[in-house]
Formats: C-alpha cells, structure tokens, sequence
C-alpha cells in the first residue's frame, strides 16, 4: 500500500473522550443525567477488551465510533511509542466480519498479533512497535448480510 492512497483514503478521526462532553453534577438519586450513554458496540468492544485488561493492560477512555461499509474502509491516525504495547479492539452489534490490520507511516503493514476477541463480529489485535511515531489502523467489514453502513466501535489498551 503506497503512502498517497494511505492519504487518499485517510479520513481525520481521532479517538473521542466519553461523552465528548463536560459533566454534570450528579443527581440526588446518584445518577447523572447528562452522561452519556455508551452505544451497543462500544459496549460490545469495552467487554471483548478483557482479553487485554486481564493480563494487566490499561483500557484508554475514549472510543472511536464510525460506521462502516462493506468495501469501505475507515483509517484512523494513531501515535505509538516503543516499548508500550498495545491492544485495539473493534466490535459490532451486528452481523458482520471485521477487520483490523495497521500499518506504519510509509503505509507498510506492520505484524499484528491477532486474539480471539469473541467471534468475527469483535476482533482484536496485539502490537509492539518496534519504532515510536505514526500508524493507521484500518478497520474493515469484509463480511456483511446486507449493503447499509453498520456501526461499530474501535476501543484500544496499552501496557
């Protein structure tokens, strides 16, 4: 993959804090009424992070919620640093087959170690770069029973 299609096809997504935005006191019933409410995937992805956050890993606030469409890949601009590793995991309440593969600046793919997140429908993989700086993850639905966007959820760990 040659590095101007990587930024043909990259569109500008960064992850987003929870909520995306300030919150408010709680209510006297202990709730908050203004805090968000995490999407099916989101859910989904956070629960398929286990695999990560049980062997010690940290799972980052923050999500990445695009939808996707079969044959239409999303990219999202990361900074990785050696000697932190990381998982991503990307999840969907629907019944597609997804995809995660990355890729370095130059757009080289870079070996991921792939876990079993739950099934093709949440996938995750495992990545310690070898060099800091800037990568793409490519989140693809290669599989899916009808053509309309489906919704997922991208939510990342580091240790």
């Amino acid at each position: 993959m040659k590095r101007s299609f990587l930024s043909a096809a990259l569109t500008a997504f960064t992850l987003v804090p929870l909520g995306g935005q300030p919150s408010t006191p709680a209510s006297a019933e202990g709730e908050n009424p203004a805090a968000p409410v995490p999407s099916e995937a989101h859910r989904l992805a956070a629960g398929a992070a286990r695999i990560f956050t049980g062997e010690g890993f940290r799972l980052r606030e923050g999500e990445w919620s695009p939808s996707v469409t079969k044959g239409t890949p999303v990219f999202l601009k990361v900074t990785l640093f050696t000697g932190v590793e990381y998982g991503f995991v990307v999840a969907t309440p629907g019944e597609g087959r997804l995809a995660i593969t990355l890729f370095d600046a130059s757009g080289k793919e870079v070996n991921t170690e792939a876990r079993d997140a739950g099934g093709p429908s949440r996938v995750a993989v495992r990545i310690a770069p070898k060099k800091s700086g800037v990568y793409f993850v490519k989140l693809e639905l290669v599989e899916s029973p009808d053509a309309s966007p489906t919704d997922i959820s991208l939510v990342y760990t580091y240790k």
